[in-house]
């Protein structure tokens, strides 16, 4: 098997996979992501949830904060902390690692950590310049009707309430 890098930005790179299947030569595009974090921050009996615009898909979207492990030699469980505070203006006094995720193997490698956060208190958001953003917050229950209801379609998200439902909701 032979890997070419054919694009790198800011983010990602973009490698041609080459190998041999059945003495037949295979090529596959593989999209190089550093790794994600996604946190369920608990507020008493609500979860902190944001209203993000993304300009990818030209539309405002309803998310759990989440970011990319961006800092050189950051843990996830740190990366978790930076994004939650960054992206909600809140910070974690405790965090729980719920799992980690394949955002679409098909095509990526990134791995998403999940982790609910608990014992928040409130600081100031800091974001990147291009980033939009409305910080909200609802029961669990009418989050889960809003994705019955295909309110809430981001993966990670959806992904993210499920792994948190099963740990703490039974």
């Amino acid at each position: 098997m032979s890997e070419r890098t054919i694009y790198t930005g800011k983010k990602i790179s973009l490698q041609l996979l080459e190998f041999l299947r059945s003495g037949r030569r295979i090529v596959v595009e593989k999209v190089h992501h550093p790794g994600a974090v996604v946190v369920v921050p608990v507020l008493g009996d609500r979860i902190v949830y944001i209203e993000q615009y993304r300009p990818v898909i030209g539309r405002w979207i309803v998310e759990l904060p989440a970011g990319t492990l961006d800092k050189l030699g950051e843990s996830a469980e740190d990366a978790a902390r930076r994004e939650l505070e960054e992206k909600t203006g809140y910070r974690a006094g405790r965090l729980e690692y719920l799992g980690f995720l394949y955002s679409s193997p098909g095509v990526m490698d990134e791995v998403l950590f999940v982790y609910a956060a608990f014992d928040l208190e409130r600081t100031s958001p800091r974001r990147e310049d291009y980033e939009v953003i409305m910080v909200r917050s609802a029961p669990l229950g009418e989050l889960v009707k809003a994705v019955k209801e295909g309110k809430i379609n981001d993966a990670k998200t959806v992904a993210a309430l499920f792994l948190y439902s099963l740990r703490f909701e039974g």
